[in-house]
C-alpha cells in the first residue's frame, strides 16, 4: 500500500495498491491523483453517504474462490437513476467491481482489453459473442471514497454500454474510458454468495448468515419533506428506491441526490386521500428466517376475459438482502416474489423451460397501478401500465413485466395466508378457492386421508394379532388343565 500527503490538506492518503491512481483524501475529500512520483489535486467530490449501502470500503468477500478487498467506490447517475460502483482488489493481484442498484449486486471479476465492438440496433458482438444491449447512456460521478484505479475529475461524464448475453447467465458493460474501449464481464449475485465480511451494520437489522460487521451503526430511515403537502416521507431505502409516494396527498417523487444531500422532486402531484393497505408501509416481518420491512405497496389490476382482477403487491426491504415482493392475489392468497437470477426461460409462447422445469402460460394482460403508497425503485404513480406474462408450475410463477425500453424477470412462490400471518402478525383474510400456482390441496387431503387409513388398518391389524395372541394363550391353559 503506498501513502501519501493530501496536496489540499496534507493529510495522509492511501493507494490500495500500485495500480491505484486516485485516493479520495477521507479529511477534504479531495481527489488526489498520482502522476509519476508526483500527486497532484484533481478538486473536491462530495463524499459517499454512509447510509446508501452495506458495503464500504474495508470489507472483504470472495468471488468463484478469490479473496478480495472493498478498495473504493463510486456514486453514479444519470437522469432519474443512482448506483454505486465497487472497486476491489483480489489477492491474485487482480482487480474487479461490485455493480450495486435496485437493492441487486454484480459482480464483475474478468476484463477484456481493447475488443472490437460491432452493434446492429440491441444487439452487440464482441468478439465474436452475441450480447443484447440494455442501457447505453452518459453517466456522471455524483460521489467517491476510497482509491480508484484510475485519474478520477469530479462531475466527469462518461458513456458506458450496458450488456447482457440472450440467455441471461452473463452480464457485461462497455467502458469507454479507453480507446479501444475494454469489456467488464459478470454476473448477477448476492451479498450472501459473495461471503461478505465487514459490512456496515444498520441499526434494528442482523441477518442469519452474514453477521460479521464492521464500524458504527447507521441509521437505517431517512426523512424527507413531501414537496406536494409538505408531509414527512420515510425512506427505508435511500440507496436502491428512486421513488415514493406520500401516506398523506398520494402525490409521486423522485428521489434525487444533490451532493450530500437528498431531495424529493415532485413527478405527479395527487390530492386525494392515501389509500391503505392490508399490511402497513413500515411494517417489520419475518419470512423464512430472513427479516423484511415493508417499505411500499401498491394496488394493481389487470382485466381479462371480461373480469377485472386486482390484487395488492408490496415492496420488501433488507439491506443485506435487497428487495422482493409480497403478492396478495384477487382470492387472497400470498406468494413470495424474487427477481429471476441467472439464466432467463426459453421457450415458446405457451411453455417455457427454467431450471429444468416447464412452467404452462396461464395469462396475460396489462397491468395498471390503482393505488400506491412509499418507496418504490422507480417512480411510480398511478395510471402506469406495464405488458404482463404468468406462466405456472405449482408452486411456482414466473412472471415478465414489460415497459417501454425493459423487461423485467421474476419468479413466485405460494405461501400459505398462515405463515405470513404469523410473520408480520396480523390476521388477514382467509384465502378463497385455490391459487394458480397452489399445490393441489386436494392431493394433500387426498395423501392425508391416505395416511389415515393406513394408519388405521395398521391399528386394526394389530388388535387383531393381539386378540389372537390372548385367545391362543387361553386355549394352551385350558389344554393344559385337562
Amino acid at each position: 500500500m503506498l501513502t501519501a500527503s493530501c496536496p489540499s490538506c496534507g493529510s495522509p492518503v492511501e493507494f490500495a495498491s500500485g495500480a491505484t491512481l486516485t485516493a479520495v483524501c477521507p479529511a477534504c475529500s479531495s481527489c488526489v491523483v498520482r502522476d509519476g512520483d508526483l500527486v497532484r489535486d484533481y478538486g473536491k467530490i462530495a463524499r459517499f453517504q454512509r447510509d446508501l449501502s452495506p458495503i464500504q470500503v474495508g470489507a472483504r468477500g470472495n468471488l468463484d474462490g478469490r479473496g478480495f478487498l472493498v478498495a473504493g467506490v463510486l456514486r453514479k447517475g444519470r437522469d432519474r437513476v443512482r448506483w454505486n460502483e465497487w472497486y476491489v482488489t483480489f489477492e491474485d493481484g487482480g482487480d474487479g467491481w461490485i455493480g450495486e442498484g435496485n437493492g441487486g449486486w454484480y459482480a464483475f471479476g474478468k476484463r477484456v482489453d481493447a475488443v472490437s465492438v460491432a452493434r446492429n440496433g440491441d444487439r452487440v458482438s464482441v468478439e465474436g459473442t452475441q450480447w443484447v444491449v440494455m442501457e447505453d447512456a452518459v453517466a456522471e460521478v455524483l460521489a467517491a471514497e476510497g482509491a480508484l484505479p484510475f485519474a478520477l475529475t469530479p462531475a466527469e461524464r462518461r458513456r458506458y454500454l450496458d450488456l447482457r448475453q440472450a440467455d441471461g447467465v452473463a452480464f457485461g458493460t462497455l467502458d469507454y474510458a479507453d480507446d479501444p474501449p475494454s469489456l467488464w464481464i459478470g454476473r448477477d449475485v448476492t451479498l450472501v454468495q459473495l461471503q461478505m465480511s465487514g459490512l456496515r451494520p444498520f441499526t434494528g437489522w442482523s441477518d442469519p448468515v452474514l453477521v460479521n460487521f464492521a464500524g458504527p451503526e447507521v441509521a437505517g430511515v431517512r426523512s424527507l419533506k413531501c414537496p406536494s403537502c409538505g408531509g414527512t416521507l420515510e425512506l427505508r431505502a435511500p440507496g436502491g428506491a428512486e421513488g415514493v409516494v406520500c401516506g398523506y396527498c398520494g402525490s409521486s417523487s423522485g428521489i434525487e441526490s444533490d451532493g450530500d444531500l437528498t431531495v424529493a422532486t415532485l413527478v405527479a402531484r395527487k390530492e386525494a386521500a392515501a389509500w391503505k393497505p392490508v399490511l402497513a408501509v413500515g411494517t417489520r416481518g419475518k419470512l423464512r428466517g430472513v427479516e423484511w420491512a415493508i417499505i411500499g405497496a401498491m394496488r394493481r389490476g389487470v382485466f381479462v376475459d371480461g373480469t377485472d382482477w386486482c390484487w395488492t403487491e408490496y415492496l420488501l426491504f433488507n439491506p443485506y438482502r435487497g428487495f422482493a415482493w409480497l403478492v396478495c392475489d384477487t382470492l387472497d392468497h400470498w406468494s413470495f416474489v424474487e427477481p429471476l437470477r441467472g439464466a432467463l426461460p426459453q421457450g415458446t409462447r405457451q411453455v417455457l423451460r427454467w431450471r429444468n422445469q416447464s412452467f404452462a402460460l396461464f395469462q396475460a394482460g396489462k397491468a395498471g397501478i390503482r393505488h400506491a403508497i412509499g418507496e418504490f425503485t422507480w417512480e411510480a404513480e398511478v395510471g402506469e401500465v406495464a405488458d404482463t406474462v404468468d406462466y405456472i408450475a405449482p408452486p411456482r410463477m414466473l412472471s415478465v413485466e414489460r415497459t417501454p425500453g425493459e423487461a423485467v424477470w421474476s419468479v413466485g412462490t405460494w405461501m400459505p395466508a398462515a405463515e405470513v400471518s404469523a410473520g408480520f402478525g396480523s390476521r388477514l383474510p382467509k384465502p378463497r378457492s385455490v391459487a394458480a400456482h397452489q399445490p393441489n390441496p386436494f392431493d394433500e387431503r387426498g395423501r392425508r386421508t391416505l395416511a389415515w387409513i393406513r394408519g388405521g388398518l395398521l391399528v386394526a391389524i394389530a388388535a387383531a394379532l393381539f386378540v389372537a395372541a390372548l385367545l391362543d394363550r387361553k386355549s394352551t391353559r385350558l389344554n393344559s388343565s385337562h
